[in-house]
């Protein structure tokens, strides 16, 4: 065996030394969280304080400067109201010490920007200490009072090493239930363990590190008593101050009606229709979900569900897709007979619904399935999938709708917007420097808003049902009676009365305003309106002839290819119970046994024996069953230590990282 030479050795040995510091510095050293401390106190204002201690292992990588912290403090509740967290008194400290830092909303988060820019953090530990107050957090519940709080988010860019969380009620206080939660947003598991406990203290620790992405959250509840819950004058209050724009100076406001009238007369009239003759095909290059958006002048005929139903019965038409509602839920196949050029030719709307549910990228010359979608049940998907494709549809079809199709003329109405801010401002500074307990004109103020919302949803009502719209009017004069006599027999008709009575007019006008200033200053272009003239005609020929056997010029023979062709936009045009009964009525009924029509694209239970007008009411309403459960935002508002809770739930949240 040759021997080695002593300047090989040392070679070696100096490659080997330079390739065990690369490995050290480069491979295994990260960034991490050495220990994260998160003490929460209750007041007895319902408020809580809650002090951060975060001790960072700096080495230059994402930490440079400092770090930034990211609160969660806008949520959604689950009756669909919003939740705004009242974050005030923010303290930051660094080793001991004051540290600078800046403070901006980034989407739903309170983000903390802690460093300072021109100065560079030297490599090693350093410890932050973040302190904030949240005002009213503490929810009352029927048998216990709790504090729901996602004290270490999960969207963190770092591994935490030490976790701890601490909870201190009021003296006096008993704690009666908690429970710890840890691991990725929506995780049930409890892997942390309580350390110490008293009657108003409890600390918990994590059983293990957390990765990145993964969190802790705890809930206390405490017996009844313990902090008076709000009076009912200062939730109404709150509500009326914090929460809604009620409030205006009448006279601003009254005289942006003329002026909005007249702005509505120049820019917001639609072009004259055309002669509306019955059409048995639909436009050219006209997608049912862009015959609904057109024909709604820039809002989905009905609904966007039901655009979006319609999209998926033309893909389940054409071959892409299979519905099947033999259960209870509306399950969606994604067939294999596809070629890249197929998918590529799709028309707006089904190309964006393709790619975001079932293809990474249709537009690629070999586009790939995603892993998993074979067969799809919307009201499996996450919240984040599924209002990402419906986001994704709707862009797709407001890209090319917008000023081809129609204008919105949004720029005509900011005008009268702004001067309503303005009345809203200005009565809501004079309201509280003023006269802060005219309950009765607050009061009307707010039912005027409502009575305002309540005629232009009637307006809307209107073109769909007259009766329900004259009945719901009718409940409004009730109401708006009613008030009257019992303010009237409260404190007599003065002047004060009468003004706010008048108060109550003009806040019902503003808020009719708003929504119809939107709404009534779109118009179709005149390429626009000559598509709507052709959907009309569509939808005569769908609803009328066919009913009335009307023998229109050039009516094609009734089959089921017809039927077929024509399902999707009598869907995205709300006439798909008419034209299905019509076909059942002139076609399938005529079919003999043998011969019935069972469509390719669909499976159902065909409760009447073949399929009918009841299979698409059951494929409407399982797909609006579905959406809406996976359209939901994740619930912010239940009790989480009685063990309804998973970590990321609960307020505060969010996460951090290093800049």
């Amino acid at each position: 065996m040759p021997s080695v030479s002593c300047p090989a050795r040392i070679l070696a040995i100096a490659w080997i030394a330079l390739a065990a510091v690369f490995l050290t510095s480069s491979a295994w050293a990260r960034e991490e969280i050495l220990d994260y401390k998160v003490d929460v106190t209750v007041n007895l204002d319902r408020s809580i304080d809650v002090v951060e201690t975060i001790k960072v292992d700096v080495k230059g990588q994402e930490i440079r400067r400092g770090i930034f912290r990211d609160l969660t403090v806008k949520y959604v509740l689950e009756d669909g109201s919003p939740l705004n967290l009242d974050v005030s008194n923010i303290s930051i400290q660094r080793n001991g010490r004051s540290e600078p830092f800046q403070t901006s909303y980034t989407g739903r988060y309170l983000r903390m920007k802690i460093g300072d820019k021109d100065r560079y953090l030297s490599h090693e530990p350093h410890t932050y200490r973040i302190s904030y107050n949240v005002d009213d957090f503490v929810a009352f519940f029927d048998d216990v009072d709790e504090i729901y709080w996602n004290a270490i988010g999960t969207g963190w860019n770092f591994p935490i090493r030490k976790a701890n969380v601490s909870v201190t009620i009021p003296q006096g206080g008993k704690i009666l239930q908690s429970v710890v939660y840890t691991g990725t947003d929506g995780s049930e598991a409890q892997d942390g363990s309580v350390t110490e406990q008293s009657d108003t203290y409890i600390n918990y620790r994590a059983n293990r590190p957390l990765k990145i992405g993964e969190g802790m959250t705890v809930a206390v509840g405490w017996e009844k008593g313990l902090i008076a819950p709000p009076t009912k004058e200062e939730l109404r209050m709150k509500a009326l101050v914090k929460d809604s724009p009620l409030y205006g100076l009448a006279l601003l406001a009254l005289g942006n009606f003329a002026w909005f009238y007249r702005t509505w007369r120049k820019w917001g009239k639609d072009p004259r229709a055309g002669t509306i003759i019955p059409r048995f095909h639909p436009p050219k290059d006209i997608s049912p979900a862009l015959a609904s958006y057109i024909h709604g002048v820039g809002s989905f005929v009905g609904s966007r569900q039901k655009a979006f139903m319609a999209s998926l019965v033309s893909l389940s038409i054409k071959g892409f897709l299979r519905l099947d509602k033999t259960g209870s839920k509306l399950k969606v196949h994604s067939l294999d007979k596809i070629y890249s050029g197929e998918l590529r030719r799709l028309p707006v709307g089904e190309t964006s619904l393709m790619s975001s549910l079932f293809y990474d990228d249709v537009s690629s010359a070999s586009p790939r399935k995603k892993e998993g979608r074979d067969q799809l049940i919307f009201s499996n998907l996450s919240y984040s999938v599924m209002s990402g494709a419906m986001g994704a549809f709707t862009r797709d079809i407001e890209t090319i709708t917008n000023q081809k199709y129609f204008n919105r003329n949004y720029g005509t109405a900011v005008p009268t917007i702004i001067l309503i801010i303005i009345a809203l401002i200005g009565f809501i500074g004079s309201t509280i420097a003023f006269n802060p307990y005219n309950a009765i004109g607050i009061g009307l103020a707010i039912a005027g808003v409502i009575a305002g919302g309540v005629i232009y949803g009637c307006w809307a009502l209107w073109r769909s049902s007259k009766l329900a719209a004259i009945i719901v009017m009718a409940f409004v004069a009730i109401f708006a009676g009613l008030v009257f006599m019992i303010v009237a027999e409260e404190g007599g008709l003065t002047p004060s009365s009468l003004a706010n009575f008048l108060v109550f007019g003009v806040f019902a006008g503003m808020a009719l305003l708003v929504p119809f200033a939107f709404d009534v200053m779109k118009a179709p272009t005149e390429d626009g309106q000559k598509i709507i003239d052709q959907l009309n005609g569509l939808k005569l020929f769908m609803t009328v002839v066919i009913a009335e056997k009307v023998d229109a010029m050039d009516m094609p023979e009734l089959t089921p290819d017809l039927y077929e062709e024509l399902l999707p936009y009598a869907i995205a045009l709300g006439v798909d119970k008419e034209w299905t009964q019509n076909f059942e009525t002139l076609v399938f009924s005529q079919l003999p046994p043998e011969q019935h029509y069972d469509p390719d694209w669909y499976d159902g239970d065909y409760s009447d024996g073949h399929f009918s007008s009841s299979d698409i009411d059951n494929m409407n309403s399982a797909l609006s069953s579905d959406l809406s459960e996976s359209l939901t935002p994740p619930a912010s508002s239940s009790s989480g230590s009685s063990g309804g809770g998973s970590s990321g739930g609960g307020g505060g949240g969010g996460g951090g990282g290093g800049w």
